[in-house]
């Protein structure tokens, strides 16, 4: 097995940091990179001592003492998994994102948000070391078993769930590990916080068009990937703004998805070949005439009045508008410089 080690901040390390309340775990760090509790480790515990050794693990950051070596197990290139620290990693999380507080000098709750800035900065910058390991699954696993040696020591148990972990040990963890599963009301609160949580956690930026989507099922259905928090925001901001987006209700499933599924956003774009096709038509016809093969710009009198455009400058629009009901097809298809394209769009 191949280790190196490596030097991360706080801040890097609970960059997009998801917690699971029902569950008990944290789920991302690293803008999604991180996999903080693989199926192989146990549930969040912590908090369970009254939050004693979560807060101790906050106090030690503002003492600026060490926490610890981290153990990171790395799947692929940009994809992480916590080997060893996710308590720790997840108490700084659950921290940094209100979940609890800690006690200062008077004897006052105080939370990550109400801390001075000089507090908090404190903590962010803090550096963590990290050996980042490589190896086939036996190797880890036995590596796992290795470095339990020190902190709240598993239960044979939890040693069998790193050794016989799948599929099946994961969904009866999922199962069995809630003591409290026969209160509904709690669990539909819980539920609520996890879901609420997840949300934050992936789209940091409170738009209009969020309000009544299902939530729930999108939750159910995508709370397992992992997503870069900065990077989801930008897709947002881009498909929001762009006039071609007919439902913007249907963005956050779509870039959720992978940004595979066009119907969600209703896009009317035209395809790259149906682009070449319109394009060698225009141009052929305009270099016969002797005119831009722009429409536009060919009946215009400015020095553009004979330019031919590469199919790089120019955009696709339809003839009869999309709004109006016209097809996004070859037959309703022009191509536009983009000064002209865009000029018509912003009318």
């Amino acid at each position: 097995m191949i280790t190196t080690l490596q030097k991360y901040t706080i801040h890097d390390v609970v960059d997009g940091f998801v917690y699971n309340e029902l569950e008990g775990k944290g789920l991302f760090g690293l803008a999604g990179k991180l996999t903080i509790q693989p199926e192989y480790q146990r549930n969040y515990i912590y908090a369970s001592d009254g939050g004693k050794r979560e807060q101790a693990v906050i106090e030690s950051l503002l003492k600026e003492y060490p926490i610890g070596l981290l153990y990171f197990n790395k799947v692929r290139d940009n994809a992480l998994e916590v080997l060893d620290g996710q308590q720790r990693i997840t108490s700084v999380g659950r921290f940094v994102t209100g979940k609890f507080a800690v006690k200062d000098a008077n004897g006052h709750e105080q939370y990550f948000s109400g801390m001075a800035e000089v507090q908090r900065e404190k903590i962010m910058n803090a550096s963590l070391l990290v050996y980042v390991c490589e190896g086939d699954e036996p190797e880890i696993k036995d590596w796992f078993k290795t470095i339990n040696i020190a902190g709240v020591p598993l239960t044979q148990q939890e040693i069998l769930n790193a050794v016989y972990s799948g599929p099946f040990v994961t969904r009866a963890r999922e199962e069995f590990s809630n003591s409290n599963n026969s209160l509904v009301q709690k669990w539909l609160k819980s539920h609520f916080t996890k879901v609420i949580d997840w949300i934050s956690g992936v789209f940091t930026d409170v738009e209009s068009e969020m309000k009544g989507l299902e939530w729930g099922r999108l939750y159910e259905a995508y709370h397992k990937q992992d997503y870069d928090p900065v990077e989801v925001s930008k897709q947002v901001r881009e498909l929001l703004s762009s006039f071609e987006i007919k439902d913007r209700r249907g963005v956050f499933e779509y870039i959720l998805g992978g940004s595979q599924d066009t119907k969600l956003i209703n896009v009317r774009v035209f395809d790259e070949p149906t682009k070449k096709v319109v394009y060698a038509k225009q141009t052929k016809a305009a270099q016969t005439k002797g005119d831009s093969n722009c429409p536009l710009c060919a009946i215009g009198h400015d020095a553009n009045h004979e330019k031919i455009w590469s199919l790089s400058e120019m955009d696709a629009d339809h003839v009869s508008a999309w709004s109006k009901g016209g097809e996004t097809s070859v037959e309703n298809c022009q191509m536009l410089c983009k000064t002209h394209n865009r000029a018509k769009g912003n009318r």
